[in-house]
């Protein structure tokens, strides 16, 4: 049986992100960030590309053990 796929899915890696993680719902906080990470690395590029190197940007925020962002915004002002 075929499945109905975006023209975009080509190789088999495209094909495993298609089938079961596109367009799925997360709530989970280290998915969510990953999906944000590729995003912006994707800006310009083909996700194909963001697909081949997405266990190097794992390993990458893995990394990092603590990541702060520190807000500049001042209440009442």
């Amino acid at each position: 049986m075929n499945k109905n796929r975006c023209p975009w899915a080509k190789d088999a890696l495209d094909i495993e992100f298609h089938d079961n993680e596109w367009g799925r719902e997360t709530h989970n906080d280290q998915m969510l960030f990953e999906y944000l990470i590729l995003e912006g690395m994707q800006a310009g590029l083909s996700w194909s590309l963001i697909l081949k190197k997405r266990e190097n940007f794992k390993r990458s925020i893995q990394s990092k053990q603590h990541i702060t962002v520190k807000s500049n915004c001042r209440t009442g002002e």
